[in-house]
């Protein structure tokens, strides 16, 4: 039974429809998978991660900016990014099956575009930054273009909280970033987490609205039958 799941998983091309529970479920593991991954390297890293004063990117380099040895660290975020980048791809498989429309497939490239960005962004910095920015970039700029198309998906499925929450986490921490990035201030490192955290939550915010509305239609119908039974 598991080679058969495991089978499902890796067949090209994949046969599932962009359901808002099979979305959720791999945006699902996108968010948790770094949530879990980037502390883990951190911890792992070759002595003392400042997370104030040091990049994220530092963590995928194979020595610590005191040149003490970094393999371990590097592996774990490695790993995340390949991981990521897989979950990307299957993301944008799911959009591209949905519809010819042109939202979905702008979406479905976007996710390919942000896959391409986390493996070029393998490259370490230490060694060739150029190509390691333009890897993250690549990924910062999709992901953020997708919370655009996002966030009128989350304003139909949830008024209120989450929705203007979606808003602070897809303008505020990217913008904020944004400006300290290009005033090349010091602040812009931990600016920095804070927009990585806004661009996860521009995924996880509207797929799990749309998996909470989708099982509210779903429920409709079965209290209109047994109202009907009554």
């Amino acid at each position: 039974m598991r080679t058969d799941k495991l089978k499902r998983i890796w067949t090209w091309p994949w046969q599932e429809e962009a359901t808002p529970r099979e979305v959720f479920r791999w945006v699902k593991v996108l968010f948790w998978g770094n949530m879990i991954a980037i502390p883990a390297s951190a911890l792992l890293y070759g002595e003392r991660f400042d997370a104030v004063s040091y990049p994220l990117s530092w963590l995928g380099n194979p020595a610590t900016v005191n040149g003490l040895p970094n393999q371990r660290g590097m592996l774990v975020f490695d790993a995340n990014l390949l991981l990521s980048a897989v979950v990307c791809v299957r993301l944008g498989k799911l959009m591209w099956r949905s519809g010819k429309q042109l939202i979905p497939r702008a979406m479905a490239a976007l996710f390919f575009a942000a896959a391409l960005g986390l493996v070029v962004a393998l490259v370490p910095c230490a060694t060739h930054d150029p190509i390691h920015r333009l890897g993250a970039g690549l990924m910062t700029t999709s992901l953020w273009l997708l919370g655009f198309a996002l966030l009128w998906q989350t304003y139909r499925y949830a008024h209120g909280i989450w929705f203007y929450l979606l808003v602070v986490m897809n303008h505020l921490l990217l913008y904020i970033y944004a400006v300290l990035f290009f005033a090349n201030r010091p602040s812009q490192t931990l600016a920095q987490k804070g927009a990585f955290f806004g661009l996860l939550c521009n995924l996880y915010i509207p797929a799990r609205a749309a998996l909470a509305q989708a099982g509210q239609e779903e429920a409709e119908p079965e209290l209109t039958v047994e109202v009907g039974q009554r």
